[in-house]
């Protein structure tokens, strides 16, 4: 690592034909990895000045991912209340994943808070999710009222902890995977792990876009949740409350 220069790196992040998102995660990686060396005292007593300090990639002016066509994109009312429908239907077949989406449809929050959520975090009575801020974009607590719609699918949840997967009852993950390993179930530092919880959503959207035809991503879920909550309550401020 003591070799390493701003040269170096640059040349091999830009070795082959990369986005600029690989890109950026690539040089974020060294970042990560000079801080550790620093940190553990690895680079001596006079440290090289850091490589990766001065490295910038432009960002290209129009994006080549394949999400960023549904950037400006937002489902109409009938399309939200065919995902729901759908979802439900979808309940047995893709366990705790369709729960997932109903409940970023039901709230707008983003996926990746969704499935990092604990039962532990909705209070006595019901009425209320506190998000802590390790797990939320802005790094701040937020929280979640306990509406109806949401009420619903924290109860589509319970019905699955009282029968098929009555088991999972000790896990405290809001959405957990059906990948666990039952043998393993009384080990509480494995049921606490990111092991036992989903990871991803795209099977259960996947069989929503092949069902229904309607195009989209997940992450259009949130997007129309914001238009619908700003356009009912006059201002972004609020929808901002809501969603966060």
């Amino acid at each position: 690592i003591d070799n390493l220069t701003p040269g170096l790196i640059k040349r091999f992040i830009e070795n082959k034909e990369r986005g600029f998102g690989t890109k950026k995660n690539m040089l974020e990686t060294f970042k990560t990895l000079w801080s550790f060396a620093l940190d553990k005292g690895l680079l001596g007593d006079s440290p090289p000045a850091n490589p990766t300090k001065d490295i910038v990639f432009k960002r290209p002016e129009v994006s080549k991912s394949p999400g960023t066509r549904y950037n400006d994109l937002r489902f109409t009312d009938q399309e939200l209340k065919t995902i729901y429908t759908t979802l439900i239907k979808l309940t047995d077949k893709y366990p705790f994943q369709a729960e997932a989406l109903l409940f970023m449809l039901c709230t707008g929050r983003r996926a990746e808070e969704t499935l990092k959520m604990r039962r532990s975090m909705i209070n006595k009575d019901r009425t209320l999710i506190t998000l802590p801020a390790s797990i939320t974009k802005a790094r701040k607590v937020e929280y979640i009222d306990i509406t109806p719609p949401v009420k619903f699918v924290l109860d589509l949840i319970d019905e699955k902890l009282k029968g098929t997967y009555q088991k999972y009852r000790f896990v405290d993950w809001l959405f957990p995977t059906t990948r666990i390993n039952s043998k393993r179930l009384h080990e509480d530092k494995y049921v606490r792990s990111d092991q036992c919880r989903i990871k991803e959503i795209r099977g259960c959207w996947g069989a929503v876009v092949r069902e229904t035809g309607i195009e989209g991503a997940p992450k259009m879920l949130r997007k129309t949740f914001s238009s619908i909550a700003k356009l009912t309550l006059g201002t972004t401020g609020k929808a901002r409350v809501l969603t966060g």
